[in-house]
């Protein structure tokens, strides 16, 4: 058994972090951020995230060889086995908004010193396993810098089924250096994905999927053989999708701020238990075990 960690990018505004570590971060006169984290209009919202988050002050950082970078890092190894870098492609370019902006349209992507930074992470500690989470509309640069050094990027099959298996980029997202998942936390679960596929596509996705030998009682358990075929390294499937259930167990929508995001628990581990021996055939069919 191994752990993954997860590690955000950015750290909150009041947080200890940057209590402890002003002159890190882009602050006023007041100790208030100027420049705050977010996206731009993306899939999931047409005025982009808005994060507010502080952002780091790279030439600090530079000056100090990255070291609060880097104790985060290597304190989170101590931890866990691997490493998951959250939102992999700020290493490489950031979106920027100021801070009294109300959403995240107007921004300006920034460029930090990310080759820099990894060689001298490398350099203190080269037995550090990372996994780059390099979704999203990315510009080349980031791939490059992943490849760079060999991190395995992710294939979430919610985002790149059609694209692979309809579109003819099959290799693209079959390669033995990625993590592939049906989704994330921010995505739909399997079924509740399902669901909401109209007529066209959920019969093109049967059909397709029907023509690679996956004809599952359901069109869920036929993506969960599909992403444990692949070469990936590691195939992850959350726990809302190992039980079978729909979006009222979603764990969160980006850019929405609610009472629902982040709340879903598991209650008990009964469905698990009856839902264990499939799991353990599907696994067994696709040689994980």
């Amino acid at each position: 058994v191994k752990i993954i960690g997860d590690v955000p990018f950015y750290v909150g505004y009041d947080s200890l972090d940057v209590y402890m570590n002003q002159d890190l971060f882009l602050l006023d006169s007041e100790k208030r951020p100027t420049l705050i984290a977010g996206v731009p209009p993306d899939y999931f919202s047409a005025t982009g995230q808005r994060w507010g988050n502080p952002i780091y002050n790279w030439e600090k950082l530079k000056a100090t060889d990255f070291r609060f970078l880097k104790d985060r890092l290597l304190g989170n190894q101590k931890i866990y086995d691997i490493i998951r870098l959250d939102h992999f492609r700020a290493y490489d370019s950031f979106w920027a908004i100021e801070s009294s902006c109300e959403t995240a349209i107007d921004g300006e992507w920034k460029f930090p010193p990310g080759y820099e930074f990894f060689d001298s992470l490398f350099k203190e500690n080269p037995n550090l396993s990372i996994i780059a989470e390099d979704l999203g509309d990315l510009r080349e640069e980031v791939l490059t810098l992943r490849d760079h050094y060999a991190f395995p990027g992710m294939n979430v099959i919610e985002f790149t089924f059609e694209d692979a298996e309809c579109g003819g980029l099959h290799d693209k997202w079959n390669q033995e250096n990625m993590v592939c998942y049906i989704g994330t936390h921010d995505n739909e679960t399997a079924k509740g994905y399902v669901i909401s596929l109209d007529d066209y596509r959920g019969n093109m996705f049967v059909n397709k999927l029907s023509e690679m030998g996956y004809n599952e009682e359901n069109l869920e358990d036929s993506f969960y053989l599909y992403a444990l075929d692949k070469k990936c390294r590691y195939c992850i499937f959350a726990m809302q999708d190992v039980l079978g259930l729909d979006n009222s167990a979603r764990l969160n929508v980006p850019s929405i701020i609610n009472d629902v995001n982040w709340t879903w628990k598991m209650v008990s581990f009964d469905e698990f238990e009856a839902r264990s021996e499939k799991l353990y055939s599907l696994n067994e069919r696709s040689n994980r075990l």
